[in-house]
């Protein structure tokens, strides 16, 4: 009698039933997960900043981007014309808020780290006020 080697079989079986679902489980939320939008940091044509924790890009002609601060960066919205996008990867390519940091000239802290950032649709962008356009 063996019943030792019924039992680890069924053991296994099972795990590896369980490893399956939560595999399964993970592909779907990773189906659920819109892609990662990522632009190149040159093809920023213009900028608006709405409040102290947002700032609108519009990348090359026809693609916009939302940055959401970690925080209020203080004079964001009153900046005027000039504000600094640093890459902190060095490759100039900016898939997440991780990626960047936004220079505020003449504020305090001058350097504001950026939480997240997406890609609008043609709905959100349409559903801008127009002076809010970048």
């Amino acid at each position: 009698m063996r019943p030792v080697p019924i039992i680890a079989a069924v053991t296994g079986a099972v795990i590896l039933a369980g490893a399956g679902a939560s595999v399964g489980a993970a592909a779907d939320a990773k189906k659920a997960e819109p892609a990662r939008q990522c632009f190149y940091q040159r093809n920023i044509t213009s900028w608006h900043a709405p409040d102290d924790n947002t700032v609108l890009l519009r990348v090359g002609v026809s693609d916009f981007y939302k940055m959401d601060m970690m925080g209020p960066c203080n004079g964001l919205d009153f900046a005027g014309e000039a504000i600094g996008i640093r890459n902190r990867g060095g490759s100039g390519y900016i898939c997440s808020g991780l990626d960047v940091q936004v220079l505020v000239p003449d504020r305090i802290p001058g350097r504001c780290d950026v939480s997240r950032i997406s890609k609008l649709t043609k709905a959100e962008v349409a559903a801008l006020p127009p002076k809010s356009k970048p």
